[in-house]
């Protein structure tokens, strides 16, 4: 048996959780990365990829496979780096059912914050890094295995990425670099690294249940949420999209339109919701509100001269005519 096999038998026996989460990762992620158009959505998404509409059908698990895919070998390695460097230290630490549990946990609530933001969609395991990074950083100064890991250069090098280099380089326009998930990642870390310094405290039922009732809570709602989020007005145009009911249409469509008035495309199909339902009046204004659609301004045309509707005819011909113009 070679050193290098036996580090990894080593690694496989003392820190499964780590173990375990390298080698998904690498079998999803340089599978991908080997795959010609892997940045495809329909490619992405059978490997486990979640994007906000999959995320509303209720296949929240994505969430989590997120935090461990990449499609560029480069962007997997020097993860993997990090992962292996990081993670058996802090699963040493926090014991394999903490370790395991927070993990879990961070993975969920980056991903949420990843969703919930400009970031969304994206993916790699540098949110867990930055997790792990932290737990060791903030317990370097009473664990010696952390301090050890967590030496001077490298807490440099993570500081001076997450603070400088990333927020330069999207700024930049260079590479999108989820710098929202990175102090997430770190905001999650130092979270379980303090809960970890007052586990005596936190042994005790009364402390642990004031724990685990409010991660619970978070979780929950962040998971209601993430499958309807009412705020989105993207979520109440495609959920009325997807109806049959023109009532639930004109519903979803309505609540977009007041998060957000300059939706075209929303207006459009409001009208449209209207028109089915014989609301003529209402689906006219909502058009006439719109940028000129010679479909539009021809069914109402026909429906106004059958009508024998002159005013409205003309309107109408107006809006060809306008139409033609910017043609």
């Amino acid at each position: 048996m070679t050193a290098r096999t036996g580090q990894t038998h080593r690694l496989l026996r003392q820190t499964p959780a780590t173990a375990l989460l390298f080698l998904v990762s690498a079998t999803l992620s340089l599978t991908l990365c080997f795959l010609p158009n892997a940045n495809q959505p329909d490619i992405l998404s059978s490997f486990g990829w979640g994007e906000q509409s999959l995320l509303w059908q209720g296949e929240l698990w994505r969430l989590l496979i997120n935090n461990i895919l990449h499609i560029n070998i480069f962007h997997f390695l020097f993860n993997a780096y990090w992962l292996l460097h990081f993670g058996p230290a802090v699963e040493r630490i926090l014991g394999r059912r903490f370790y395991l549990a927070s993990l879990l946990c961070s993975a969920w609530l980056i991903g949420t914050a990843s969703q919930l933001s400009w970031e969304a969609g994206g993916i790699g395991l540098s949110g867990l890094i930055y997790f792990l990074f932290a737990v060791l950083w903030r317990l370097r100064n009473s664990e010696p295995l952390a301090k050890k890991i967590c030496d001077p250069a490298t807490c440099n090098l993570l500081w001076i990425w997450l603070i400088l280099i990333g927020p330069g380089l999207t700024l930049a326009g260079l590479v999108k670099v989820g710098n929202l998930v990175h102090l997430s990642g770190v905001i999650c870390g130092l979270l379980t690294a303090e809960i970890y310094r007052q586990r005596a405290r936190f042994s005790q039922p009364l402390w642990a249940m004031g724990l685990a009732v409010p991660t619970l809570a978070l979780i929950l709602s962040s998971a209601i949420y993430l499958q309807h989020p009412f705020m989105d007005p993207d979520w109440h145009y495609w959920t009325a999209y997807n109806s049959s009911s023109p009532n639930t249409q004109i519903e979803h469509y309505r609540t977009a339109l007041d998060i957000d008035p300059e939706n075209q495309r929303v207006r459009y199909n409001l009208a449209l919701s209207y028109y089915q339902l014989g609301d003529i009046k209402q689906a006219e204004k909502l058009w006439l509100a719109c940028p000129p659609d010679h479909r539009v301004s021809q069914a109402l045309f026909a429906l106004y001269a059958s009508q024998g509707d002159t005013a409205g005819m003309t309107r109408w011909a107006s809006r060809l005519q306008l139409q033609a113009r910017l043609n």
